[in-house]
């Protein structure tokens, strides 16, 4: 008996939790993330997400025939909601990354397969917003349904009314109508002033319109604001790094933009920013233009360290100082 309660007690400290890995994917630690599914083993409650994972880690690294492979055999072993939203984005990047005969396909997979996560659970904000983006996005032959965003963005509201302004602003730019989208934000910021995601929406905005100047404005603007919740971190984040891209590629505000870099890079990952492997590239293009060519290669080494994607080593062997 002792020996059995001995046995148990080793299975369940040494068991592999989904909420150690989800922490590994929020630290962007995807070399963590593979370790730890690698010792789930058939005796663990996780055993059917192990290919889940596994696409997602490969999704990450943007390895996407990798990803598709574990994808399908995930499909099968764990069909859950979250499996099925990962098919849509994987599909979905397939279908921009894909020649033009493969891309109608995947399209129409990737639709099938957030429409299928919607139904299994519509109160998802993620869900909702990925089925939103993807009629937005996609052409009408590909799926792409502009009527069926405005039922969808009514349920976004009763769940999470901060996304759903965002999301109909969006809508607005799709549709070309960035006066009303602009218009509707300042409605919006006038009603809250405090919000730094509505903030950084509006410099969002004017970036798309290819007002880079006014874009920085509202950027430091959002920098600036107080954070009061996980929300508004995210937002102050999101600026940040959207704040040193438009300096990266501009070589315009090219102070600012290695502040905010090195401010972006020093802090904890936040969940939902993009990752610091990019940052770190992006700071040594800033660098490079600085002429600063030791911290360029710095910067670029550090990037590689972090995640040694293929897009990001193409990238980085160009920019070499």
């Amino acid at each position: 008996m002792k020996i059995l309660l001995l046995l148990f007690i080793s299975i369940n400290v040494w068991a592999v939790s989904d909420e150690a890995i989800e922490t590994a994917f929020d630290n962007n630690d995807t070399a963590a993330v593979e370790k730890l599914v690698k010792q789930i083993s058939n005796e663990d409650d996780n055993y059917n997400k192990r290919d889940y994972y596994m696409a997602r880690i490969y999704f990450r690294k943007n390895e996407l025939d990798e990803a598709e492979e574990y994808l399908e055999k995930a499909l099968k072993a764990y069909p859950q909601a979250e499996t099925y939203n990962l098919a849509g984005g994987i599909y979905g990047t397939q279908a921009g990354q894909a020649s033009i005969f493969s891309k109608l396909g995947y399209a129409k997979k990737s639709k099938k397969y957030l429409q299928k996560a919607y139904e299994a659970d519509p109160k998802n904000v993620a869900y909702i917003s990925g089925l939103i983006q993807f009629n937005i996005q996609a052409p009408g032959i590909a799926g792409g349904d502009m009527d069926a965003v405005e039922p969808l963005l009514k349920q976004m509201e009763k769940h999470d009314k901060k996304q759903a302004i965002i999301l109909r602003i969006q809508y607005l730019v799709e549709e070309e109508d960035e006066e009303t989208a602009l218009k509707y934000l300042d409605e919006e910021i006038s009603k809250n002033p405090s919000n730094v995601g509505l903030v950084y929406s509006k410099g969002f905005l004017f970036q798309s319109m290819e007002e880079n100047d006014k874009a920085v404005i509202e950027y430091n603007k959002a920098i600036a604001q107080e954070t009061k919740n996980e929300s508004d971190i995210k937002a102050h984040y999101d600026a940040l790094y959207q704040l040193g891209r438009l300096a990266s590629i501009e070589k315009k505000w090219l102070q600012e933009g290695k502040q905010a870099f090195v401010e972006f890079i020093k802090h904890e990952k936040i969940a939902g920013t993009p990752p610091k492997s990019w940052a770190n590239y992006r700071l040594g293009l800033i660098y490079k233009a600085l002429k600063q060519n030791k911290l360029a290669q710095q910067s670029f080494n550090a990037s590689l360290a972090l995640n040694p994607d293929k897009e990001l080593e193409k990238r980085i062997k160009k920019a070499m100082p």
